[in-house]
């Protein structure tokens, strides 16, 4: 009766510990997410290179901030990944290892995010409305070049 008593002590703190510390690691990753998205300025990611891994891909992108070229790497999910090179992320400024990948950049936006970020992600209308500013701004400049 000792034994069985004794296994099942060292099997209760056995859960307890691993239910502690996959506890600690999600309160981790929730106060990470929860800084970066309060201190963070919108930018763009592209991916650079993918090799296949189980349920997804390992993911090496780069990133401009500030006028700097910062390169990094990751695992994405297969769905999110289909079709897609560019992702729109949340980078915290002079801390630019804390960052945070979000949704599909669309395919039409060509743009790169300015060197100082978005302080909002850029809505469809408002990608739209940059797109037609930076054709006119190109038309304007080669009018000028044929004169």
């Amino acid at each position: 009766m000792e034994k069985k008593a004794k296994k099942n002590i060292i099997g209760n703190i056995g859960c307890i510990t691993i239910f502690a510390t996959i506890t600690i690691i999600m309160w981790n990753s929730y106060r990470e997410a929860n800084y970066v998205e309060k201190n963070g300025v919108w930018t763009i990611l592209t991916v650079t290179k993918t090799r296949g891994a189980p349920k997804g891909y390992n993911v090496e992108y780069t990133f401009q901030y500030n006028h700097r070229m910062y390169e990094d790497g990751t695992n994405m999910p297969l769905k999110k990944f289909i079709n897609v090179n560019r992702f729109f992320m949340m980078v915290v400024p002079n801390e630019e290892s804390r960052h945070l990948i979000f949704d599909a950049v669309p395919n039409w936006f060509t743009l790169e995010a300015p060197p100082e970020g978005w302080k909002t992600c850029p809505t469809e209308k408002e990608m739209r409305r940059m797109m037609e500013q930076d054709s006119i701004r190109r038309g304007l400049k080669e009018e000028v070049q044929r004169e």
